[in-house]
């Protein structure tokens, strides 16, 4: 279980420097449309979110530390918020607002990440 946990934690890191990445790659372009990197950065960094909550929950069963579902609901949310603005932005691009919001969000979710125990 530990080793699957440490795999989908990987995996969410490269998901969200994807998301990141393809995303901030687009400072200087005139059109800012999203590469296929960032699109499935979203949706692999939700969903690895996703199963490292069910792991985490498994583990706190057998003795392991207790899930804060505030933090959990928190990145829900801006998971959400990220995966939803991507997904609306995917084939039109990103204008202005979008983009400085994706980058907002992505960051604040990170933050919250790291910041919450």
């Amino acid at each position: 279980m530990e080793q699957a946990r440490l795999v989908l934690k990987l995996l969410h890191f490269v998901s969200w420097a994807a998301l990141l990445g393809g995303v901030l790659a687009l400072s200087s372009a005139a059109e800012k449309r999203l590469a296929a990197s960032a699109v499935w950065g979203a949706r692999l960094a939700f969903v690895t979110g996703l199963l490292l909550v069910g792991i985490k929950e498994g583990l706190a069963k057998s003795g392991g530390d207790p899930v804060n579902h505030m933090k959990i609901g928190i990145k829900l949310l801006l998971g959400l918020a990220v995966v939803g603005m991507i997904e609306a932005s995917r084939k039109k691009g990103l204008n202005s607002g979008m983009y400085a919001g994706v980058i907002g969000v992505s960051l604040l979710a990170i933050a919250v990440a790291i910041f919450l125990k």
